[in-house]
């Protein structure tokens, strides 16, 4: 939705499953995930052109899926989930020659909440075991630029992280959804 000119724009219009959206900060680029070739895939829209293409795309795998993309504020980055044998975090640009990286992969951990900072050169997610009957989360930081990767959290249920613009913060949850003992980190 255009607020200045109310101007309401479908930019999925289709019929299979489209979700999770994401905004670019200047607002030309939207990201989100599908189901339209069966499988769950990212997806692409410049608003200038309105309409989307498949940024990343997994239809021919029959095991992989995507989700929680993040698209950097700058709208060259997409942070995701992939889901498959080997769970990861990944990276992908949104202009040519739209590389990718993958910023953590394992096949004991599931990946969670993914976000990305505006100029895209750092991402946080929560990262859960398996095998943990608790699914204990924690938070991981990734700097693109050096490859280097930090645990933030330490060690208690920490979920939802968010990065401010500049990336120089981030604050999550912490505690129990059970006991509703949650606290804000920063």
């Amino acid at each position: 939705a255009d607020l200045d000119g109310m101007k309401l724009i479908n930019l999925s219009n289709h019929p299979e499953a489209d979700f999770q959206p994401d905004i670019s900060d200047n607002a030309t680029k939207v990201t989100f995930a599908s189901e339209r070739n069966k499988k769950s895939d990212i997806y692409l829209v410049n608003l200038k052109k309105s309409k989307p293409k498949n940024l990343v795309n997994f239809s021919n795998d029959k095991v992989s899926w995507d989700y929680f993309p993040k698209i950097s504020g700058n709208g060259k980055n997409v942070v995701y989930v992939k889901e498959d044998a080997r769970q990861s975090i990944r990276l992908k640009e949104t202009e040519s020659p739209y590389e990718e990286k993958i910023l953590e992969e394992h096949s004991n951990y599931w990946y969670m909440s993914p976000e990305i900072n505006r100029d895209g050169t750092r991402v946080v997610w929560s990262r859960a075991k398996k095998q943990e009957s608790t699914a204990e989360k924690n938070i991981f930081l990734a700097d693109v630029v050096t490859g280097d990767k930090f645990e933030i959290s330490d060690g208690k249920n920490s979920e939802r992280p968010s990065i401010s613009a500049n990336g120089e913060y981030i604050c999550w949850l912490e505690g129990s959804f059970i006991g509703g003992e949650y606290k804000i980190k920063v």
